[in-house]
């Protein structure tokens, strides 16, 4: 695995890590699925797969959770 730039389908993204209200801290990694959109399990829907933009979308012209890296293996090509 190693860290890239841009994401590409199939690749790992690690979001940072938000606290939730309670100082429980919480990273989170999902998969790019392409069209801007990636797939990561839900915090509030406990386990259950959810699709969402691979930034949880913009705001202010920034993502509104910042991706912390994207890992790719070429074994994915």
């Amino acid at each position: 695995w190693k860290k890239i730039k841009k994401p590409k389908i199939g690749s790992v993204i690690v979001w940072e890590k938000i606290d939730f209200g309670n100082k429980n801290f919480h990273k989170h990694i999902g998969f790019y699925i392409g069209n801007n959109k990636a797939i990561s399990t839900s915090s509030f829907r406990k386990g259950q797969p959810v699709i969402h933009h691979w930034t949880y979308g913009i705001k202010r012209n920034k993502p509104v959770r910042k991706v912390e890296a994207i890992f790719w293996n070429k074994k994915l090509n």
